[in-house]
């Protein structure tokens, strides 16, 4: 009988929040007797450092950095980790017991596949699950399929350590949406599936990084620019325009509820940089209907709508059987 792959559960922190204990036992749970637990400590101070010593027990291990960021403390622990399968989670969210047993008995029996990706539920600080979670399906997952159903959080990706290490880990330019551009290039190279198990309850709380949409919708903008120049064909870049292009509609939502609270709050610097974001995302829809409304007129043929798949443009999906990424 085969053994599963060995993992490590990386959770990388920085202050002091009250929600790390209880993402700590959930780690523990998800654990066998071959696995590893790591928790990066990334620029704190030396008060929830001496917290940290008391919270982090062995056979868990506790690394200590001096640099602050969460993408080099990520990448910290992809380099000590002894396990053949990486987990990371962030100290504030919870995975699900049995959740990361769906993911590795899946990569298990995939070797082709260089990670999976499980379902997220979202809850607030009440305990009360939210509306707005993200369910992955039985899928394999292409560049345009992430931009349209985004992961969300590392923590419910279990991934090969090999092949991140070789794919050069997160990204630091791309903070705060560095995981995301890992889940392209990591979808670009590929496989990457998506399965229905329940891996993940993500905290939606004030504090967190998400919350800050106007910085989130910024970096979002710059990391579909990026790729689309670095990565790919030009039929790539175009499918990943047309992708950016959808994803606009919901910052723009987002960015438009954000200005109202700033506005309401006398915060005039804030909504000024709101409305800026938004009419960079305006320009952008404007763009991509241009260029439609110029190959129906070339083409004599139906404009794709926004998001359509181009599955050409993707080498990864030569990877996969399913026909759901090239349906109109």
């Amino acid at each position: 009988m085969t053994l599963p792959p060995t993992l490590t559960i990386i959770i990388p922190t920085f202050s002091a929040r009250g929600y790390l204990p209880a993402a700590l036992d959930s780690a523990a749970r998800s654990l066998g007797p071959r696995d590893e637990l790591l928790v990066v400590a990334n620029g704190v101070t030396p008060e929830y450092l001496q917290e940290l010593h008391a919270l982090v027990r062995a056979p868990a291990r506790l690394i200590v950095l001096t640099q602050a960021g969460v993408a080099h403390a990520r990448n910290v622990g992809l380099q000590e980790a002894r396990g053949s399968v990486v987990l990371f989670l962030d100290d504030d969210d919870l995975l699900v017991d049995g959740g990361v047993a769906a993911l590795r008995e899946e990569l298990q029996a995939h070797p082709a596949w260089i990670g999976v990706a499980g379902a997220i539920t979202k809850f607030d600080e009440a305990g009360e699950q939210r509306a707005d979670s993200y369910r992955a399906g039985g899928e394999m997952l292409s560049p345009l399929r992430l931009l349209r159903q985004s992961i969300t959080t590392p923590g419910a990706v279990l991934l090969r350590a090999e092949a991140l290490r070789h794919l050069g880990g997160f990204d630091p330019a791309h903070v705060p949406t560095e995981d995301f551009e890992l889940w392209l290039r990591v979808a670009a190279a590929g496989p990457l599936a998506g399965i229905p198990a329940h891996v993940l309850r993500y905290r939606v709380h004030p504090t967190a990084v998400s919350a800050n949409v106007p910085r989130i919708a910024a970096q979002a903008l710059a990391t579909f620019r990026w790729h689309a120049r670095a990565y790919g064909t030009p039929r790539y870049a175009a499918a990943l325009r047309r992708a950016a292009a959808q994803i606009a509609w919901y910052y723009r939502v987002r960015l438009r509820g954000t200005m109202r609270e700033q506005l309401r709050a006398g915060n005039w610097r804030g909504a000024w940089t709101c409305l800026l974001l938004l009419a960079q995302f305006q320009r952008l829809l404007s763009s991509y209907r241009a260029r439609a409304a110029l190959w129906k007129l070339r083409d004599g043929a139906r404009a794709e709508p926004i998001g359509e798949t181009d599955a050409l443009a993707f080498p990864y999906l030569a990877h996969s059987t399913s026909n759901d990424d090239v349906a109109a």
